[in-house]
C-alpha cells in the first residue's frame, strides 16, 4: 500500500484506438519507439508516453492500432483524453471521448479497449541471498520456489504476448542489494485479441 501512495508503481496500459496515430518520436527508422504526448489537462501539466505496436484492418472497426501506453502524470482519464484529443485517435469503446461517430457507437457494447496488463515496482529484500518465483496466469498470482527474474516469453509487448495468446508469463526476479524490481505482467482480455486477429469484434 505505500508504494501505491507514493506513486512508486509503474504502469503499462495497452489500448486499440481508431486509427492510426502519427508518429512523433525523433526514431526516424524505429515506428516502435516511444512518443511522448505533453499537453496540459484541467490547467495542469499532464504527460503520457505511447507507443506503437500493431495495425490491422477490421470489419466492424475499420483499422484500429495496438498501443501501449505509460502515463507520467495522474490526470482524471488522462490516457482517454490524450489519445482522442492530442492523436485524434480514441480508444474503441471509449463512449465519453471516442467523438459519436456511428462506427464507435456501434461497438460500444463491447466496453472499453483499454487495460493496464504491466505493473512494476521495486521491493526491499528481506536477505540478499533470497530469491523468490512469480508466475502469472489470468488475474493470479503464485510465488513459489527460488529466482531470477526475466520474462522467458520475450518482449511482452509483441502482439503474441498482450493479446494473451501466452497464456503464462514466467518472470525472474534478480535481488539487487537491498531491493529487488519486480515486472509482473498478464495477458489482455479475449476480445482484443479476437478484434486484432479475427479482423471483427465477433
Amino acid at each position: 500500500s505505500k508504494i501505491f501512495a507514493e506513486r512508486q508503481i509503474k504502469k503499462t496500459y495497452t489500448a486499440i484506438v481508431f486509427g492510426d496515430p502519427t508518429i512523433t518520436n525523433d526514431e526516424q527508422n524505429d515506428r516502435h519507439a516511444w512518443n511522448t504526448i505533453d499537453y496540459p489537462i484541467d490547467g495542469k501539466p499532464s504527460i503520457t508516453k505511447w507507443r506503437y505496436i500493431s495495425s490491422e484492418e477490421t470489419s466492424d472497426c475499420g483499422r484500429v492500432t495496438l498501443l501501449s501506453c505509460q502515463p507520467q502524470t495522474g490526470r482524471y482519464h488522462q490516457i482517454r483524453r490524450h489519445l482522442s484529443y492530442c492523436l485524434g485517435t480514441p480508444i474503441v469503446g471509449d463512449n465519453k471521448y471516442d467523438k459519436g461517430l456511428e462506427r464507435a457507437r456501434a461497438v460500444r457494447p463491447m466496453g472499453m479497449f483499454l487495460c493496464a496488463n504491466t505493473i512494476e515496482f521495486k521491493h526491499p529484500c528481506p536477505d540478499q541471498n533470497t530469491k523468490s518465483f512469480i508466475q502469472s496466469s489470468g488475474p493470479t498470482m503464485e510465488i513459489r520456489g527460488k529466482t531470477q527474474l526475466s520474462c522467458e516469453e520475450g518482449d511482452s509487448d509483441l502482439l503474441d504476448d498482450v493479446t494473451g495468446i501466452v497464456k503464462t508469463t514466467s518472470i525472474e526476479v534478480d535481488n539487487f542489494q537491498k531491493e529487488m524490481h519486480f515486472c509482473v505482467k498478464i495477458p489482455l482480455p479475449a476480445k482484443f485479441r479476437h478484434l486484432l486477429l479475427n479482423g471483427d469484434s465477433s
